[in-house]
């Protein structure tokens, strides 16, 4: 699925669901996101996560972040088995996540932020999923800094 502000693909053989933001992260591009993610057929609560808000401008504020926060949190009511990866390029952008993940309500998931700023994050994140070393990820997806 392809939007201006989000692309998302769910790969059900490898029980993960990948998006990547651009453009401006707000509150309603998350919004958008979760509602579309959430009611597509393939998608399942247990299914890793694996968010990219590397290429993205983020324009939310802390009761933003806290709404989106409460959205996850009903999602994750009926998680028992995923992993949320999240995909940064600054320091910034690893602390927004964690006031992110840190807001979400019983949040029982095992997270971890890859910061792409020191280079490539494929095969940690490959070996962090228990994805086989082969695996390829969506062409969207951006596993490392340009010119890194």
């Amino acid at each position: 699925m392809i939007t201006d502000n989000f692309r998302y693909y769910i790969d059900t053989s490898a029980k993960c669901i990948f998006t990547k933001y651009s453009n401006v992260l707000t509150f309603h591009s998350f919004a958008d996101r979760t509602g579309k993610a959430e009611t597509h057929p393939d998608f399942d609560p247990d299914f890793h996560s694996i968010v990219d808000i590397s290429d993205c401008d983020v324009r939310l504020s802390s009761d933003e972040i806290r709404e989106m926060a409460k959205i996850a949190g009903k999602i994750y009511e009926n998680q028992t088995l995923g992993k949320d990866a999240f995909i940064v390029n600054s320091v910034i952008g690893h602390g927004l996540t964690r006031m992110f993940t840190s807001s979400i309500p019983n949040y029982q998931a095992r997270s971890q932020i890859f910061d792409i700023s020191t280079g490539s994050v494929a095969q940690d994140l490959k070996a962090w999923l228990d994805l086989p070393d082969d695996y390829v990820f969506p062409t969207f997806m951006k596993m490392r800094c340009d010119g890194i």
